[in-house]
């Protein structure tokens, strides 16, 4: 019997303890930021991926933005108007550029 509850305890506690990761709830600009822009600024926004490693462009928390940090400037660069390989993002809606941009801003501990 006593080993009856030790396993039902331990199956609970592995059920529970799984529930604060699947409960994580993203907002829509952390979404479409891991969907668009992760691959290669990281999902911290700092750049630190195997392609762009030792790139400063890459890095988004810095205060070193080669394209301005402002949000019309971001906004800018997701539209297709930067130098270089950038991807044009100008599928995107205006509401989802600026929820990206939201989101770098919490990266960057300015928001929220």
């Amino acid at each position: 019997m006593t080993t009856y509850r030790w396993i039902t305890a331990l199956v609970l506690l592995t059920l529970v303890s799984g529930l604060s990761t699947a409960c994580v709830s993203r907002t829509p600009g952390e979404k479409l930021y891991r969907r668009h822009c992760a691959e290669c600024h990281g999902i911290d926004g700092a750049g630190h991926t195997v392609q762009y490693m030792g790139h400063p462009e890459a890095n988004l928390i810095d205060d070193e933005w080669v394209h301005g940090g402002s949000p019309t400037a971001i906004i800018g660069v997701l539209q297709g108007g930067s130098v270089g390989d950038h991807p044009d993002y100008s599928e995107l809606s205006s509401a989802e550029m600026r929820q990206i941009v939201d989101h770098l801003r919490v990266l960057r501990g300015e928001a929220r």
